[in-house]
């Protein structure tokens, strides 16, 4: 099957490395960057009652209502890939579920979807994602992982790759296979990137170029499109508005 080309490694590494250090989070089996509330807890304890102990159901109702976003170590790489931005007004922070011809596979199933599949952690690449049997993380390079996992901090957190060594001040996972995420643009494979039609040079709002080529101007739109286009954060305030308007006047605004 062909996957859709959503963005390089750099720019899906800039999400994922946002949302371990900017962003609040904790371990939710199940869920897709939504903030933890006491209906989801609900809901996921209701859909995965085997792992929704009363143990675990009394330390995830700590989270509820703080603003913290809820992942599990799949659905955090599946969510960046279906364009969650860190709204919190949007039911899955700006996700949309099962887009982008990404589907909804769990860990397992998403390792059988990589390409250039090997244990041989010799030649792994920074952006490939690291697997074991029921988990799953992405390399980040100098011998490090973003994963999220119940295990030690219980959210988004850097762990050592330990197929590699060990890291001084992290907690090391020793992983079974690496491989390539097919929905990004690695190294030397030709981009195919969608942009948005060049605006003219003498624009001078970015929300109104949106408007006139029929895009979304929303808030929301416009952080997937910042996202895309390797900008953390996003706000929309004077200075990013205008470094997008930038690339778009260039012909270089990535569509999201």
């Amino acid at each position: 099957m062909s996957y859709k080309k959503l963005m390089t490694v750099e720019a899906f590494l800039k999400i994922l490395k946002s949302i371990e250090k900017d962003y609040k989070t904790v371990y939710v089996y199940g869920g897709i960057g939504q903030i933890v509330t006491n209906s989801l807890l609900a809901a996921k304890s209701k859909q995965y009652p085997s792992f929704y102990t009363v143990n675990r159901m009394a330390i995830l109702k700590k989270f509820v209502n703080k603003g913290y976003f809820g992942f599990d170590c799949v659905n955090v790489i599946k969510s960046i890939l279906w364009g969650w931005c860190g709204d919190k007004k949007h039911m899955y922070g700006g996700a949309k579920y099962a887009s982008n011809t990404v589907p909804d596979v769990s860990a397992d199933g998403f390792i059988q979807l990589c390409t250039g599949v090997s244990s041989n952690f010799k030649n792994i690449q920074v952006g490939e994602a690291v697997w074991l049997s029921g988990h799953i993380g992405v390399y980040i390079g100098n011998g490090l992982v973003i994963e999220c996992s119940p295990r030690w901090d219980n959210n988004v957190q850097i762990t050592a790759c330990a197929n590699l060594g060990t890291v001084k001040g992290y907690h090391s996972r020793k992983w079974s296979k690496h491989g390539k995420i097919p929905w990004l643009i690695y190294g030397s494979t030709k981009p195919s990137i969608s942009y948005f039609k060049q605006c003219d040079q003498s624009a001078t709002s970015f929300v109104d170029e949106l408007q006139k080529v029929g895009f979304d101007s929303s808030m929301s739109s416009r952080r997937k499109i910042a996202a895309a286009n390797g900008i953390e954060n996003y706000s929309g305030t004077y200075t990013q508005n205008a470094q997008l308007l930038g690339k778009m006047k260039k012909g270089k605004l990535i569509k999201p």
